[in-house]
């Protein structure tokens, strides 16, 4: 016992310390968005968001100071919940009403989409470009398109093929809006019933309303654009990943291949391949060559899939993987990347290197982690809400986060997911001088919901009994959708 008592006091200890670390860090995001106000009109183009903006920041640094000072018996209380909580097993819950419910909220979806389809009355920016492509396949037909795509004469670098060829069937305004909102429902629809399999008919629940009503995805799926296409996409990847679909060659290559319809959809499904190629090949009680097998299946099911675009690119532009968007990288605004000639990744780093030096650099990745991880948590919350969606989305995101890095039977692949989001929020976060969006996180948004339904299931079933926390989700769940749907159509 006296061991124990030891190791507990050491606990004690370092959690204090992490907590009064954690206070610094936080406060210091509270003093940078107070003294930079709203001088990001990119993101903060409302005033009540620099306002939401620092009231989580507000809270997040009261919390850690909180915890920096908590007594003994409190954290050894908290790290007892949390033991039950980690430790809590349960068995999938059924009910009947779990179809009936999910039927109700994915109404609700539709209605605040019609609503959004509604308000998004002209093509512009990227919309208009979508179907400018579009129009142009329809036109050379199905054959002519893979033809000059194979040959390297199809020359559009900005938006990949798929949503562009279904597009191109009917490549009207209308179509296109609805084709994105049938994508950002199938979305809810297949992440509900993947949570409802894998952990019960309350976390199945719980992810249709949060999904129904999320400001991220609605957003997306009343654009003429990709995004909910790709968010199915990637989201299905993640569910394979779940299924355990690394186990098996033809698992991995099946992955791979979702991984490469998502490369054909927009170039950013190459991230989570990159982490999870990675994460395979480092993560493991294989050996190495062992390891190396499903690693290797996971990118030939890519290349296999995504060959057209892959050939097209060295064709055309001398890199399989090239982009647009990669001349944008190391730019100091959009025009400024558009107008300056692209002169290779590594020498484009270089001359921004010798522009802004260490100091540059490190301000230009702080600022953008910090605004960055401001939209990550707003995409996590409900549509009307505007920029204060940040408020519920912190917590939801909080959720999230101890779920997956307390997933220890992999029913989430939580640390892969956790790796996914570090980049998305790096990469993004380093991007925010030429543009940022919920658009570009969107492809995690379901999978993060999924992950806080779950997390939320546990930690209520810690104190109440199943059938109560069934009943408080589900009426819940139907209370929420209908709120914040009725909320979008008569604001």
């Amino acid at each position: 016992m006296p061991c124990v008592d030891q190791g507990t006091g050491f606990t004690l200890k370092l959690l204090r310390w992490c907590c009064a670390l954690l206070t610094l860090l936080a406060g210091g995001f509270v003093v940078a968005i107070a003294i930079r106000g709203s001088a990001r009109p990119i993101v903060l183009n409302q005033s009540l968001a620099s306002g939401a903006m620092l009231l989580v920041a507000l809270a997040v640094t009261g919390l850690f100071l909180l915890g920096a000072f908590l007594p003994d018996p409190s954290w050894r209380s908290l790290m007892g919940v949390a033991a039950q909580w980690r430790s809590f097993q349960l068995e999938r819950d059924r009910t009947r009403w779990f179809v009936p419910v999910l039927v109700v909220l994915l109404l609700c979806q539709g209605a605040i989409l019609w609503r959004l389809v509604g308000a998004n009355v002209q093509a512009v920016d990227d919309q208009a470009d979508y179907l400018r492509v579009a129009r142009e396949i329809r036109e050379l037909g199905g054959s002519g398109y893979v033809v000059d795509l194979f040959s390297g004469r199809f020359l559009e670098d900005n938006r990949h093929p798929i949503y562009c060829v279904l597009l191109a069937c009917h490549p009207s305004f209308t179509l296109g809006k609805y084709l994105s909102a049938f994508f950002g429902m199938l979305v809810t629809l297949v992440a509900a019933l993947f949570a409802e399999s894998r952990f019960g008919a309350t976390a199945g629940v719980l992810t249709a309303a949060l999904l129904a009503v999320n400001g991220a995805l609605a957003a997306s799926s009343s654009l003429v654009a990709c995004e909910s296409l790709l968010t199915l996409l990637v989201t299905f990847a993640w569910m394979q990943l779940c299924w355990g679909g690394m186990r098996t060659p033809h698992g991995a290559m099946g992955i791979g291949a979702t991984f490469g319809l998502g490369y054909l959809t927009k170039a950013s499904a190459f991230f989570p391949l990159v982490i999870t190629f990675l994460h395979a090949l480092v993560v493991g009680d294989r050996g190495l060559a062992r390891r190396l097998v499903p690693a290797s299946l996971l990118v030939v099911g890519f290349v296999v899939i995504s060959l057209p675009l892959l050939v097209r690119n060295i064709r055309a532009y001398g890199s399989p993987l090239h982009s647009f968007n990669t001349k944008l990288l190391f730019a100091d605004s959009f025009d400024e990347g558009r107008a300056e000639p692209d002169l290779g990744t590594i020498n484009n780093a270089r001359h921004y290197w010798s522009r802004h030096g260490a100091g540059g650099t490190l301000r230009r990745l702080g600022e953008g982690l910090v605004v960055e991880g401001f939209v990550l948590v707003r995409s996590l919350g409900p549509v009307p809400l505007e920029s204060a969606r940040a408020i519920p989305g912190s917590f939801l995101f909080a959720i999230a986060i101890v779920t997956m890095l307390v997933d220890r039977e992999g029913g989430l692949r939580g640390r892969l997911l956790f790796w996914w989001l570090l980049f998305f929020w790096g990469f993004f976060g380093w991007y925010l001088p030429i543009a940022t969006s919920d658009r570009f996180t969107v492809p995690l948004v379901p999978a993060l919901l999924v992950a806080a339904s779950w997390g939320v299931v546990r930690g209520v079933r810690v104190f109440l009994e199943e059938r109560m926390t069934q009943r408080i989700a589900l009426v819940g769940a139907v209370a929420y959708g209908l709120l914040f749907a009725m909320w979008t159509i008569v604001g």
